[in-house]
């Protein structure tokens, strides 16, 4: 890339200097040297067309000479990932120039493909970590690192946090659900639960507190009227009269071909596995 430039700049110097030169007649002269001069530089290549991932970590080891940095990511080693001028970097939300890419302690990146490489497209700063309130489905949890990893509408990427041995797991919901005693084993992948978390002075994202509200395998009970109703995709949403919220549910149209004459405002009951981020019916029953 700096040579690139130094081609261009040169190129653009000697056509300035061709065109003050008293010794060389308008005739003899190239018309548009200076544009032809940066119309042979090569073109800029595209963004990568590589599938586009999202990584969250701290940056460090910055370097602008050979436009790269490390990414380092929670629990896991460094990334080496290439920048350049197609990079665009944005901190709080706001565009800022490239220019300022520094050290920082909580970012996003939106990465592709580029041959071996791995190339920044975006780059998202934080001033600050994320903290707050969020329902999520567990990606992973590494009980000796404390490493827990969520997939939540908080944050295009996955969001991880750092969840102390000490922390308060509780399962709410059904008491058919609420009667098996909690703990770290419900934090397995495809649960889903809310947390709580606030940064700690090391910039981590500390969980204060986990509710459980369903786990892989374990079975629900549903009553409500239905809100809306999709028989080609089989789900329903079914707006739970016992507790005020709202259930996607999905079905096999094959098992209920009864579900042909239900229609959105439908009171029904529903008996549902949750297999992992979402809810599979095993009987629907209108009342």
């Amino acid at each position: 890339m700096i040579q690139m430039i130094a081609a261009g700049g040169f190129l653009l110097a000697q056509a300035m200097t061709i065109a003050s030169s008293p010794a060389q007649s308008a005739a003899s002269r190239p018309a548009g040297a200076a544009a032809d001069a940066f119309a042979n530089l090569p073109p800029m290549p595209s963004v990568p067309a590589g599938e586009s991932t999202i990584l969250g970590g701290a940056i460090r080891n910055v370097d602008p000479v050979l436009d790269r940095f490390t990414l380092d990511i929670f629990g896991e080693r460094g990334m080496s990932i290439q920048f350049d001028e197609r990079t665009k970097l944005f901190r709080d939300g706001a565009s800022i120039p490239l220019s300022e890419l520094g050290p920082a302690d909580h970012a996003s990146i939106q990465t592709a493909l580029d041959g071996t490489h791995v190339f920044a497209e975006s780059i998202h700063i934080l001033s600050q970590a994320p903290k707050g309130e969020c329902d999520g489905v567990v990606r992973s949890y590494d009980s000796q690192s404390g490493k827990l990893v969520l997939d939540s509408d908080l944050s295009p990427s996955p969001l991880k946090l750092f969840l102390p041995r000490n922390t308060s797991i509780a399962r709410v919901g059904q008491p058919e659900f609420t009667f098996v005693r909690s703990g770290a084993t419900d934090l397995q992948k495809g649960s889903l639960i809310s947390v709580t978390f606030a940064p700690d002075l090391g910039g981590r994202s500390v969980v204060q507190h986990v509710t459980v509200m369903a786990v892989p395998g374990s079975t629900f009970l549903f009553g409500g009227n239905v809100s809306f109703l999709d028989l080609a995709s089989g789900s329903l949403v079914l707006a739970d009269s016992r507790d005020g919220k709202s259930y996607r549910i999905y079905f096999e149209f094959s098992r209920f071909p009864s579900a042909a004459k239900l229609h959105v405002g439908d009171n029904v009951t529903v008996n549902a596995n949750y297999e992992g981020s979402r809810y599979v019916a095993t009987s629907i029953t209108l009342n």
